[in-house]
């Protein structure tokens, strides 16, 4: 089966491709421009002399994890792949369950990084 991706191109895409989620490592740090400052429990956006900080504390059920996606999408600076790169923070970073499967209710981010790095925040 072939598709059309959003961006234009074309790709093969295959019954496999549909089976088995991408490997991910709870581990990382950096997702783009994104980077997770773990002492201040936060993401931080940088390019260039531009910063932006995503505070992972405040994200205490997945309504406010949302709200902070739709934030920064409504940003003039943040394209497509930005959106994309902090999704993949914040899974990584507090993973796959705090979106509760469909269900909001909430979350330790904190306890979550802790847990995830090793370390707690200050």
């Amino acid at each position: 089966m072939k598709s059309i991706d959003p961006r234009g191109s074309l790709e093969q895409v295959t019954r496999d491709d549909f089976a088995a989620p991408r490997a991910r490592s709870r581990k990382q740090r950096g997702w783009g421009p994104w980077t997770i400052d773990l002492r201040d429990a936060r993401l931080v956006y940088q390019r260039g002399e531009m910063e932006y900080f995503v505070p992972v504390d405040e994200m205490t059920d997945s309504a406010q994890i949302l709200d902070w996606i739709f934030q920064v999408n409504e940003k003039s600076w943040a394209s497509r792949d930005d959106v994309g790169h902090l999704v993949e923070a914040i899974e990584d970073m507090l993973g796959r369950d705090v979106a509760g499967g469909g269900v909001d209710q909430p979350i330790d981010p904190v306890k979550l990084l802790a847990d995830a790095y090793g370390v707690s925040p200050a």
